[in-house]
């Protein structure tokens, strides 16, 4: 699951749609194969699933399961959100408009605003690096000296 989620990040990084159509479809594939599992698993043991006792073999391959089932759906909604913010970024100007919206509607800093964009779109910050212009390295710079991160540059008085 760990590569899957790694060729995620990867396909995203790049941009590259036909990865994560690729990928899409696979999961699509394991989770029909686990759906068909639970439903022919079901019909055959479930008089045998005693709540009482879950810790049969037969309880241990359906949890087993089950989580794999989990780790799908998982990484299903991932790739949803990845897939569909793909399309939302042609260039670096509509990223930093939008980090504006969210830096204005949720009251963030502007380094906030990017890393909450991270982590509601499962990126790292290093994935949205080329999306941050000049304008938006400006304003997170001077959010971080604010806050005294960074060392503040000296300034020319308004004449």
């Amino acid at each position: 699951m760990r590569t899957e989620y790694q060729q995620i990040v990867n396909a995203s990084s790049y941009g590259d749609k036909q990865t994560i159509q690729q990928i899409h479809t696979s999961l699509l594939n394991e989770k029909m194969k686990l759906d068909k599992f639970f439903s022919l698993f079901l019909d055959k043991f479930e008089k045998k699933m005693d709540p009482e006792k879950p810790d049969t073999p037969v309880w241990q391959l359906y949890k087993t399961k089950r989580m794999n089932m989990q780790n799908l759906i998982n990484q299903s909604e991932q790739l949803n959100t990845i897939y569909k913010n793909l399309n939302m970024f042609k260039t670096a100007n509509e990223f930093s408009l939008y980090i504006e919206q969210l830096v204005k509607e949720k009251k963030l800093s502007y380094m906030d605003a990017v890393l909450d964009y991270c982590k509601e779109n499962f990126l790292e910050p290093e994935d949205v690096a080329k999306l941050i212009n000049k304008s938006l390295k400006e304003k997170i710079a001077l959010d971080m000296q604010e806050l005294n991160y960074l060392p503040k540059t000296a300034k020319l008085d308004d004449v």
